[in-house]
């Protein structure tokens, strides 16, 4: 009330009925203190100033406002309403106030003396708004304009930006640091060459001042270069600039930022600032609900400020019009009926409580709102006051976050699909460390029922014996630096053993939580355990041929026969001769191998036989031969049927007589020697050639050994593989690597000319062309095609009793042995095909 205006000594409650109505329906808080009265009480309070301090009408009225304050209060701003209240006059403040229920909140009061007619002091009328949503909001700018700041001082790039007097708006210790010259906000740059000797990059030249980055600009251009040199504690800085022109609001060129960074450490690295992250990102502007009043026949009485900026209408273009203009259909249609039925019946559907419709803009844009309608009945009709807030960017957000939550969603089952697919196991743990999820492949090969295991400790659900359990709790109280990978063992239900290697993992959200990834390797462990059965000295194989070979072997190696052993190239003969002296009476004696194809014709008799000195040039003393250094042991010849037709004469000798003469001497030696040969030739073919003598034919093949090639023992390709594996396992420092079926099902479909030293080189070639734990077709030698694979047949489900044991041998015989793809062949696991392979006595060999 303005001051000369007449005031009755009358209590506000004593007003006209329409004006107290219309007070009680405000919005904000309207309080009328007595200032006549020495500590100035209340005398009247709306409704919505008890609603916001939650204080009835009768616990207020007759108090001060101070009741409102916690000891936390700002001295400063009860100083300024104070003085304010002394000198008669208005004033806006914004207390820290505290409800009844104790809750703090912030309120904006607006606070209005009142004087009667002779000009004295008799009421306050104060406005009073609950602005704590405002201040919080101007609080979170404040915390991210600072956050902010920290982020530009934290940049190691060199930060500056320039206004068009080359004044400093901002430089951030990085660009001190970089140039050694102290930027202060504030200070100008007369000439930016000459303050930081700037050069063109190589040169003394002087960098011209119209073409540095930050004229260029001001000039409108967004320029980089690295041609710019600084001269700096002696040296000359390399450096990469960027600059841009910021824009105000007026689109005027108002500032430039340059953003440059020591191209001697840091190379190809800008940081370009937009004026909008740079001077506006902290700037967030509040927005206020609108507040629209109609009358009963739809008509705009009032609006306040943020209608238009809400709905984009002018003020001149709202206020007298119908308020449909802001509604879309069907609600345009309806609103008159609607409000009709109202004022007819009583009923409604919109008064009274807050409702989610669509507004429409001026632009013709369909928006979301909350909109909560309350009516004033006054003596000359009713007035309905609707408060509208915006509600599009929660609308959005919600619409993000349900479609976040769907590709969330999409990718857990991906990811669960994609963990079940795997041949590792998975097992998640919480906290407490219990089973939060078990995977498909984890239930199967462990036993593990997936449905009773998520919320019990693990070593309730995994399956491992007592020992392996202590060895699982130490490595997951390990720290992850200490962890590594270890076995773990159990036995099934059927008795059968059963293997796993188990890493574990911190989740990588929450390191208070574990991954457990199960590797089944009972294969593995099964393979070895066979290699160990299958080995006979040095050599390996399970398969029929190989037995009867192990059995010549024992057979030959009793007495001290001279014996011949044939085969390919790369079969293993030297094994074999090995074999025979470890397994004869002179295996306490010398072993010596001999390639006879590697001397050279002129000294292969000093080399069998030995020499005195002086017996040829170069021979500068006595030298004893091979016969005489394997005197007591074995001998072995290899690739004797290489050997020239001059030594054959003289070999046949030493076998016949068990004597031989050093070349330059008369004396003969007596030799004790077993004389084991072999050759990949036919000599009996090369005897009728006249390139072998017959008589030292007969009389090295007493005994003869046929070694065989590796493709008539292609079963024993697995263990060969897993062996050679195991060998460079123990050369690498990386994991032990496992063939895959297609690469394996490779090994098995070729046909190996060089035989076993053929099939170790194309391990070793694929461990180490190997990227992953899987060797696959491409990672072995360029002569293997990936359609050397036999493509697997799909699975033909095996029923019991159908004829099982000629389902499996067929299968057998289509896969050549390979005991996976025949199981993957029949539709079953390998635990069940192992298992059925015992319980029908078939030899895995066949």
């Amino acid at each position: 009330m303005k001051k000369g205006a007449t005031v009755h000594d009358t209590n506000p409650q004593d007003l006209p009925d329409w004006i107290m109505k219309a007070l009680d329906s405000a919005s904000c808080g309207i309080t009328v203190a007595d200032a006549r009265q020495a500590d100035t009480p209340l005398i009247y309070v709306n409704r919505a100033f008890e609603v916001m301090t939650g204080y009835s009408r009768d616990e207020i009225l007759e108090r001060n406002c101070r009741f409102l304050r916690g000891e936390d209060h700002d001295q400063s701003d009860l100083d300024i309403l104070r003085q304010a209240m002394d000198e008669g006059r208005e004033t806006t403040v914004v207390l820290r106030n505290y409800r009844k229920d104790g809750t703090f909140f912030w309120n904006e009061l607006r606070l209005a003396p009142v004087f009667d007619d002779q000009g004295r002091l008799t009421h306050y009328i104060g406005i009073q708004t609950d602005v704590t949503a405002q201040k919080e909001a101007q609080a979170e700018v404040q915390r991210q304009a600072r956050q902010f700041h920290k982020f530009l001082e934290a940049i190691p790039s060199g930060i500056v930006v320039l206004d068009a007097q080359s004044r400093i708006f901002f430089a951030n210790r990085a660009a001190s640091a970089i140039t050694g010259k102290t930027l202060e906000p504030g200070s100008v740059i007369e000439n930016l060459v000459d303050y930081f000797q700037v050069t063109l990059a190589g040169t003394d030249r002087p960098y011209p001042l119209e073409a540095l980055p930050t004229t260029r600009a001001l000039a409108g251009e967004t320029v980089a270069v690295s041609d710019i040199e600084i001269r700096r504690d002696g040296r000359h800085i390399p450096l990469h600039v960027s600059a841009s022109p910021i824009h105000n609001q007026q689109g005027d060129i108002s500032h430039a930022v340059a953003v440059f960074a020591d191209i001697s450490e840091i190379r190809e690295k800008e940081n370009r600032l937009k004026d909008e992250e740079a001077r506006h990102r902290a700037l967030l502007d509040s927005s206020l609900d609108a507040i629209i009043t109609i009358n009963a026949s739809g008509i705009i009485q009032s609006i306040n400020p943020a209608t238009e900026h809400i709905f984009g209408y002018r003020p001149e273009e709202l206020l007298g019009h119908n308020v449909r203009l802001l509604m879309p259909e069907p609600h345009r249609s309806l609103h008159d009926r609607y409000l009709e039925n109202y004022l007819k019946t009583g009923r409604a559907k919109m008064i009274g409580e807050a409702r989610e419709i669509s507004a429409l803009r001026k632009d013709g844009t369909v928006f979301p709102i909350d909109l909560t309608v309350t009516e004033v009945k006054l003596p000359q009709g009713s007035l309905f006051k609707g408060i509208v807030r915006d509600i599009s960017k929660r609308k959005e957000a919600e619409a993000l976050a349900a479609r976040t939550l769907a590709k969330l969603k999409k990718s857990q089952e991906n990811l669960l699909t994609l963990l079940n697919q795997f041949r590792v196991g998975t097992v998640m743990l919480d906290a407490d460390h219990r089973v939060e999820f078990v995977s498909e492949s984890c239930g199967q090969f462990a036993g593990i029922d997936r449905g009773t295991a998520v919320g019990r400790p693990w070593d309730q659900v995994l399956p491992f014996g007592m020992p392996s359990k202590i060895q699982l709790q130490r490595l997951l109280d390990l720290p992850p630096a200490e962890r590594y990978r270890i076995t773990l063992h159990w036995q099934c239900a059927d008795r059968k053993a059963c293997w796993v290697e188990c890493d574990v993992r911190d989740d990588p959200q929450a390191p208070d939580r574990h991954i457990l990834l199960l590797y089944d390797v009972t294969e593995i462990h099964q393979l070895r355990q066979t290699i160990d059965e299958s080995r006979y000295g040095r050599m390996l194989g399970n398969s029929d041929s190989m037995r009867e070979l192990y059995q010549l072997i024992e057979d030959v190696a009793r007495g001290d026969w001279t014996v011949l052993i044939e085969g390919e190239t790369g079969v293993g003969k030297e094994l074999v001769a090995h074999s025979i002296h470890a397994a004869s009476p002179r295996k306490d004696g010398p072993f010596i191998a001999v390639n006879s194809a590697g001397l050279s014709e002129s000294l292969l008799a000093s080399q069998l036989f030995g020499h005195r000195k002086g017996a040829f040039t170069g021979a500068v003393a006595d030298q004893e031969g091979f016969f005489e250094a394997a005197h007591g042991g074995t001998l072995f010849l290899d690739e004797i049927g290489d050997l020239p037709l001059s030594m054959q004469a003289s070999l046949l000798r030493v076998l016949q007589e068990k004597e031989i003469t050093r070349l330059g001497e008369t004396r003969i030696r007596k030799v004790d020697v077993r004389i084991l040969a072999a050759t990949h030739k036919n000599l009996a073919e090369e005897a009728r050639a006249g390139r072998f003598r017959e008589d030292l034919l007969y009389r090295l093949r007493v005994a003869r050994l046929y070694v065989p090639a590796l493709r008539e023992r292609k079963a024993d390709i697995p263990l060969l593989v897993e062996s050679f594996l195991c060998q460079s396992y123990h050369f690498s420092s990386r994991a032990q690597p496992r063939f895959g079926a297609e690469a394996l099902q490779c090994l098995m479909n070729y046909d190996w000319p060089g035989n076993v030293r053929e099939l170790k080189a194309c391990v070793d070639y694929a461990v180490i062309h190997s990227k992953g734990e899987c060797i696959n077709p491409q990672d072995l030698p360029p002569e293997f095609s990936r359609t050397t694979a036999s493509a697997v047949a799909e699975p033909e489900p095996m029923i019991v009793g159908e004829d099982e044991r000629g389902r499996i041998l067929a299968a057998l015989e289509k896969t050549r042995g390979n005991r996976m793809q025949a199981a993957k062949m029949l539709g079953i696991s390998r635990a069940t095909f192992y298992r059925r392979l015992t319980e029908l006595d078939i030899s895995p060999d066949r």
